[in-house]
């Protein structure tokens, strides 16, 4: 799943998807401030956790303060976006995370493209096609989730904290229950007319 390159010595490295540049400890973690506005950022000076959602976010700072590393910190940011907002995140998702190991001076990559049939054309799912609509919807436009091996991954080979441990924020939202905002909100009414009636 993972691939290496040995990098040439300056070369920037930009972090994508799961992989964040800092890991950090709880004893080195400024808080302060805590929100991020267009005047005045928010600041981590040795820690930091950003996502889509607040949730999402807090459940990164938890695993922080907990003594977890960025790399825990992601699979539960990642773990509760599933809950709290579905429509763009989720163990079904998939994507590419780059990992810079400075130790080894090296870059890591982990494919998280799911697999689809053999046989199946990837061309009639694209608007060229006349029923490409149609054509997305079934067992051939589902690819096998592959997000749930990626936060795995990670958390075996880079992780300091144990793997249950990461969902309890996840888990949280899903039990509790959380506010919808308006981008899930309007998700769930633009999908539901789509819904059977009996749903």
């Amino acid at each position: 799943m993972f691939g290496t390159r040995a990098l040439p010595a300056g070369l920037v490295i930009a972090f994508v998807a799961l992989a964040p540049p800092y890991v950090a400890h709880a004893a080195d973690i400024d808080m302060l401030p805590t929100s991020n506005t267009k005047e005045v950022p928010a600041i981590g000076q040795k820690g930091m956790a950003s996502s889509a959602h607040p949730l999402a976010t807090q459940a990164g700072l938890d695993i922080l303060a907990a003594g977890g590393n960025a790399f825990d910190a992601a699979v539960a940011i990642a773990s509760t976006l599933n809950v709290v907002e579905p429509q763009n995140s989720g163990v079904g998702g998939y994507g590419i995370i780059l990992i810079y190991d400075a130790s080894k001076q090296q870059v890591r990559v982990l494919n998280t493209s799911g697999r689809i049939p053999l046989a199946v054309n990837a061309d009639v799912f694209r608007e060229s096609d006349p029923n490409f609509r149609a054509n997305r919807e079934g067992a051939k436009a589902i690819s096998t989730p592959t997000n749930l091996n990626a936060w795995e991954a990670l958390s075996k080979n880079y992780g300091s904290l144990a793997w249950g441990d990461l969902f309890d924020s996840a888990i949280r939202a899903a039990e509790e229950g959380h506010v919808l905002n308006a981008s899930v909100a309007g998700s769930i009414r633009g999908g539901f007319i789509g819904f059977p009636e009996y749903a």
